[in-house]
């Protein structure tokens, strides 16, 4: 029965598209279905499992992780449930009703509740990993040959697959997202648990190595599958509709059952027998807290850096869109006019210092009363320089249509190592050239404005971003909702802060 197991992580670990915003909007139904099936398989594996009783000293475990009901929202939450549910299950049947051989329903929900709090613990990690490289060119050669060897007719470039058919020629990039890697990645983590329980360590890198190898395969064939479906159907909800993707890995968990059926798993709990806390153990526990503390605080720690003066200096020597300087009036009509930014900066100046640089030359795009100018000059040349940004902590490039100058990119970059702040503003699929002359400047600090448009996967409507419940960044603690119209996406170090993860976005590329 204990290859049951399997089929338990599939369902817990598919759970997960369905309460967290992956691919759509949360279906709570149909994840408390699945949460549901996870749960009878993991506790039909441990069925007339026993062992003998547990000090009743164990119960005490319920305050933790009654407290941690309190701070933890749902979905987040569901392990320390489950958790608690076991230990109340177990003490119930043991110390009150004294019902014989039932401890495997103990066994099988507290095991759920494990599993999805370690899950949870690593959604962070795959959302940060995944987000800065969705693509894995490095699979697109074996995607491409095991195609031709099923009968597609395929042929790569540039790390693209394109899928050859009697009408058209699809093109593919091998993504995590089209491979599957989330529910997949999940598993992982489940299966690193089972491993744990192994009697022999031997086993547990042969265990290892064999699901890793299975893995590899059965996610390169999956796709492929996914491809040549989607070539006869052109139906793209193959490729991220949740129902499916979770159905796909069931074929996943029976080739598990069949080449790893875990029969030397061992869940012995004698060492629980008694409860024992020396000093040894109390340290133990202290350092193991400390060590969990340090690793979370550090990877979600954002350091708000040091107040500055709020000087802000917009630039629109390089932008002659959506302009900063002129306000909407009865004087003034047409595209310009509608595309402005005016209230944006009046905004800010009502709680910084705004000045704006502009050339005299394009008088015309500016209010003759705004007291915020700078005038840039009447030469064609004019640049920001060093002098210039000494005086202010800010630096805005709003959606630049011109080139910037070398020697301006030098004193931009010389300003922020001194420690000043560069606010950058791109848009959509490289439009009138602003993001390829964003990236002359952003390249510099490793950051890159893509020539794509995002929607909202599923509807194809604009975007909409609502900050995580845990831990959300400084810069977004106290925004409720940021609706985009229509955003591009950015490529960033690893190591960068995280202010904004997309979610439920596809990306067209730009024209």
């Amino acid at each position: 029965m204990k290859r049951l197991l399997w089929l338990g992580l599939l369902f817990l670990s598919t759970s997960w598209l369905f309460f967290v915003q992956i691919f759509m909007v949360p279906d709570y139904n149909m994840g408390l279905i699945f949460l549901i099936l996870g749960i009878i398989f993991s506790t039909l594996a441990f069925w007339k499992h026993d062992f003998k009783k547990l000090d009743k000293k164990y119960l005490l475990l319920l305050i933790p992780l009654l407290i941690s009901l309190i701070f933890v929202p749902l979905p987040f939450s569901l392990g320390p449930i489950l958790l608690t549910v076991g230990v109340l299950l177990y003490g119930l049947k043991n110390y009150i009703f004294k019902i014989e051989n039932a401890n495997w329903l103990f066994l099988g929900i507290s095991f759920s509740g494990i599993v999805l709090t370690v899950q949870s613990l690593f959604l962070p990690i795959y959302s940060t990993f995944v987000a800065h490289g969705h693509r894995v060119d490095l699979l697109s050669p074996f995607t491409s040959s095991t195609s031709n060897i099923l009968g597609l007719k395929t042929s790569i470039s540039t790390g693209i697959v394109f899928v050859q058919t009697y009408e058209k020629t699809f093109p593919f990039t091998t993504t995590w997202e089209k491979l599957g890697f989330f529910p997949w990645f999940n598993m992982l983590i489940g299966a690193m648990l089972l491993f744990f329980f192994l009697p022999k360590p031997r086993r547990i890198g042969k265990y290892i190595l064999g699901f890793l190898l299975l893995s590899l395969i059965y996610l390169i064939l999956r796709y492929v599958i996914v491809i040549s479906l989607f070539t006869q159907t052109v139906n793209i909800t193959l490729l991220w509709d949740p129902i499916l993707l979770s159905i796909s890995f069931i074929p996943f968990a029976l080739l598990l059952i069949r080449f790893a059926p875990l029969k030397s798993l061992d869940f012995n709990l004698d060492c629980f027998k008694e409860f024992k806390l020396n000093k040894k153990q109390v340290i133990a526990m202290a350092l193991v807290f400390l060590f969990v503390f340090s690793f979370v605080g550090a990877f979600v720690f954002q350091d708000p850096g040091t107040e500055k003066q709020g000087r802000i200096l917009i630039d629109e020597l390089r932008s002659d869109w959506e302009n900063s300087a002129r306000p909407i009036d009865k004087e003034w009509y047409g595209m310009l006019s509608t595309y402005d930014y005016y209230c944006w900066a009046e905004w800010l100046d009502k709680y910084y210092t705004v000045d704006i640089y502009v050339n005299t030359t394009d008088y015309n795009l500016y209010s003759s009363t705004n007291e915020k100018l700078i005038d840039g000059g009447i030469d064609e040349k004019a640049i920001i320089t060093s002098d210039l940004l000494s005086n202010y902590d800010i630096l805005i490039l709003k959606c630049p249509t011109e080139m910037y100058y070398p020697e301006e990119i030098e004193d931009i970059k010389e300003f922020v190592s001194n420690g000043g702040g560069l606010y950058l503003i791109g848009d959509h699929t490289n439009v009138f050239g602003m993001n390829f002359y964003l990236n002359l400047v952003s390249e510099q600090f490793g950051i890159t404005f893509n020539t794509d448009a995002n929607y909202e996967l599923g509807t194809g409507a604009t975007s909409i971003y609502t900050p995580d419940v845990l831990f959300p960044h400084t810069v977004m603690q106290n925004v409720e909702q940021f609706d985009f119209l229509t955003s591009c996406t950015l490529t960033a170090p690893i190591t960068s802060e995280n202010v904004i993860i997309g979610n439920k976005v596809f990306g067209e590329p730009g024209t």
